[in-house]
């Protein structure tokens, strides 16, 4: 397994962790793969697909290094699928205007079709986020979700102290639940 990091900061932090033996990190970009042509089954983007500057030339590189039959997973938010996210968008009511400039699902088929791919599969992935609504206040506390960064700082706070009010008293009981999008293509 291969992974694929643009920033050096990140692929320090990846090579100080404990990983697999049979996984490396390398340097290279999305639209530019530091990988030989038909040299993979199998490629997985993983919350990436709304980073990416130039998707049309990653998934031209990317069907350059999957093999004939191999696949591509997309998982992520997608701009026209964004009821899976309701514990964000109520504390944080603007990163809800922020996601909908996210690509399409149907934006991004229509360039995996233009590179040789074809959709094969579209799955929605009900995930445990956080397993409760405090679990989930101390994560957002790093503002790491792209969305978050986006917001003003004072409406970041506000939504911050909402959410750990809400968590400490017991309101929103239960694992936080998010909806997932995961897209399937196969290199034609």
């Amino acid at each position: 397994m291969v992974g694929i990091e643009p920033s050096t900061g990140m692929l320090a932090v990846a090579g100080r962790q404990e990983k697999p033996n049979n996984l490396v990190y390398v340097a290279g970009t999305a639209e530019r793969i530091p990988l030989g042509d038909a040299t993979c089954d199998l490629a997985w983007l993983s919350h990436v697909w709304h980073h990416i500057r130039d998707r049309q030339a990653c998934a031209d590189d990317l069907r350059r290094v999957v093999r004939r039959g191999g696949h591509v997973l997309v998982r992520g938010t997608f701009g026209d699928r964004l009821d899976g996210f309701p514990t964000l968008f109520h504390f944080w009511p603007t990163t809800r205007a922020i996601c909908e400039q996210l690509p399409t699902i149907p934006e991004t088929v229509r360039v995996f079709e233009a590179s040789g791919f074809r959709l094969t599969q579209h799955q929605r992935i009900q995930q445990e986020t956080a397993a409760s609504l405090g679990n989930f206040a101390a994560r957002t506390q790093s503002r790491a979700d792209s969305a978050l960064t986006l917001i003003s700082d004072s409406e970041f706070e506000e939504g911050q102290i909402a959410i750990e009010a809400a968590a400490a008293a017991g309101q929103m009981p239960g694992p936080v639940l998010e909806v997932i999008e995961l897209l399937v293509f196969r290199a034609d």
